[in-house]
């Protein structure tokens, strides 16, 4: 039996979570990209340099997927990203739709940077809580993401609501209808992501 939550504490959990939610992206996405890149990637750049780096090779219509664009608007981004020397393209001399693209040494190099930064200021900004703490939040996050998710009755046919930070004990997976991407891309390719996450820094 669920209890009637009032609408004041629903709204305060709405406007708290909204907060929480732009001072994660400000401080710990958008700042340690600026530091670490002075500006040379978006942080839709950097996600698609993660994401290469968590599956080690894509195809372009993987990378479509997981931006939720068409294949043209995908090849255009990695085009950007080929000129910088941050990924390069294999494959597919005829077709590029039907090639696949990696990271150089250079993203590879670039991506790391970001994490060091991106590390120190987690230190910084949550070196107040202790373990207990930030274990009882996530699992509180965890438990709030997985009540809310169960009233999505539209769902999606491959789930990436992690982003680029896979979780090997995902709370989602399995919830709905939808397959989790970097499971199912492990799965196509006998690989295992987890095995991969040590070696992208």
């Amino acid at each position: 039996m669920s209890n009637r939550i009032p609408t004041e504490l629903a709204t305060d959990l709405l406007g708290s979570a909204r907060m929480f939610l732009s001072a994660l992206v400000r401080v710990l996405e958008y700042q340690p990209l600026e530091q670490a890149t002075h500006g040379e990637v978006t942080l839709g750049q950097l996600k698609l340099l993660e994401l290469i780096a968590l599956t080690e090779r894509l195809s372009i219509g993987e990378v479509a997927s997981f931006l939720r664009v068409t294949p043209a608007a995908a090849s255009q981004s990695i085009d950007r990203l080929v000129q910088r020397r941050l990924l390069r393209r294999s494959g597919g001399a005829r077709d590029r739709r039907t090639s696949h693209v990696a990271l150089t040494r250079r993203g590879r190099r670039l991506i790391a940077d970001v994490h060091a930064v991106r590390s120190r200021t987690l230190q910084l900004t949550l070196g107040r809580l202790t373990p207990p703490e930030l274990r009882k939040t996530t699992e509180l996050l965890d438990r709030l993401s997985r009540e809310i998710r169960a009233f999505d009755v539209q769902g999606q046919e491959v789930c990436m609501e992690c982003g680029t930070h896979f979780r090997e004990r995902c709370v989602l997976r399995g919830l709905s209808r939808c397959t989790c991407f970097y499971e199912r891309f492990g799965n196509q390719s006998g690989r295992n992501v987890s095995h991969r996450l040590a070696r992208i820094v």
